[in-house]
């Protein structure tokens, strides 16, 4: 009986580590996703804005 529950102690606590690191993948993921997201948001209301103004600029040319 005291090898099953010295096994099921070790199993709880690499659940318990497992656990945890998933936790801290899922939070580095998230922080991920949000800084890249709004950086490619960024680039791409800058290439909009110079899309718009190449296009003002063919208006103004005879």
């Amino acid at each position: 009986m005291a090898g099953v529950k010295a096994e099921f102690s070790k199993f709880g606590g690499l659940i318990a580590k497992a656990q945890k690191k998933l936790q801290d993948a899922n939070q580095d993921l998230d922080q991920l996703v949000g800084t890249r997201t709004r950086a490619i948001e960024r680039k791409l209301r800058d290439v909009s804005l110079l899309e718009d103004e190449q296009h003002h600029d063919d208006k103004l040319l005879p």
